[in-house]
């Protein structure tokens, strides 16, 4: 069996200086006596060349049988749907995971790889390095929701979670899924357990767009038929600008006023105020059907009701359509004194 196999590949800690600045590639070869009994080792430093990466896994000796070990392993006939679909899978499979893992870290992680083709999905495949240096892992997410902001994010996570920092990242992509390698550099040893189940959810929260977490929050709020049906009205409606100002969550109290938009009036309101505003500070919004409200109209209200207006943003939402103004104020008291939320909302 490979792991216990008297050639051993790794990656060196240290990156070359010359042909790429990469991690150089290790080769060991243990020394054996006559008697079976392990008494050296012959170390290789330097780097594969492209025929190594270039050519197919069968034209590599190496690999040609680690392939076919894993195989019969599994199972699958080689000219079987499931034989040819898990060779494709480790045609394609990051090389260098290829050269060093062992059969039961690669047989493990192609099947799951093997898995995604069936039913594509957010997934996170982990291969620990057995001297305890990086963890290598394996991120797929659903081509359409990856980009430059996605990939930073999901790095931010794995170094997190494994107390380290992410050396390299490599992308790759199919019709459906994007793959992206990480390897995790490791400050210390890496831990013996680590939750993957816990992880790939924190990915899998990443992955989700703006509109997904807006959905389930509906869902839960209003239940599913209530839910989707709203999130069918508004889910696709509010501009990139309002999702970057605010979370999917506090969208709701905003539809919650947009729905009587139309059925009792046409202009609805809401003071509010975050929690790190201080008690001078009030936050004005102000929902519109049809058209947005000029300024001119509302600032000498709000001046003679005693704010100075800070800032106002204004967010145009579509509703099935229907076009709503919402403008948000941000307001301190004239006087620089506390304001009453409730009486706020009474005038």
């Amino acid at each position: 069996a490979t792991d216990i196999s008297p050639l051993m590949i790794i990656k060196a800690n240290r990156r070359s200086t010359v042909h790429r600045p990469t991690h150089f590639d290790v080769i060991g070869v243990k020394r054996f006596d006559e008697k079976g009994k392990l008494t050296g080792e012959h170390v290789f430093i330097g780097h594969f060349t492209a025929t190594a990466y270039n050519r197919t896994p069968r034209q590599i000796p190496l690999l040609r049988q680690k392939v076919e070990r894993l195989l019969e392993r599994s199972g699958f006939a080689p000219s079987s749907h499931d034989g040819k679909a898990l060779t494709h899978v480790l045609g394609t499979y990051p090389r260098d995971e290829l050269f060093q893992s062992s059969d039961s870290q690669l047989f493990e992680n192609a099947m799951g790889a093997l898995h995604l083709s069936i039913r594509p999905r957010t997934k996170l495949l982990i291969r620990p390095d057995r001297f305890g240096r990086f963890v290598s892992c394996l991120v797929y997410v659903p081509r359409e929701r990856y980009n430059t902001e996605l990939r930073q994010k999901i790095g931010d996570i794995l170094a997190e979670e494994f107390d380290g920092r992410v050396a390299t990242w490599t992308p790759s992509f199919d019709e459906v899924l994007a793959r992206v390698h990480y390897v995790i550099a490791l400050q210390g040893k890496v831990a013996s357990k680590h939750d993957a189940a816990a992880i790939e959810a924190r990915i899998l929260d990443a992955v989700r767009s703006w509109g997904d977490h807006l959905r389930v929050a509906l869902v839960e709020r209003m239940g599913e038929s209530e839910g989707n049906r709203l999130h069918s009205a508004y889910g696709e409606g509010f501009s990139p600008s309002y999702r970057d100002e605010f979370k999917a969550v506090s969208a709701i109290a905003d539809i919650e006023k947009m729905e009587r938009l139309g059925c009792d009036s046409d202009l609805e309101l809401k003071f509010y105020r975050r929690l790190e505003d201080p008690e001078r500070n009030v936050r004005f919004k102000l929902y519109r059907l049809g058209r947005s409200v000029p300024l001119s109209d509302c600032l000498p209200i709000l001046e003679h009701m005693g704010f100075r207006i800070q800032e106002e943003h204004p967010f145009r939402i579509d509703r099935d359509g229907e076009e709503i103004w919402m403008h948000d104020f941000h307001m301190q008291s004239a006087d620089g004194s506390s304001i009453d939320l409730t009486t706020v909302r009474d005038n």
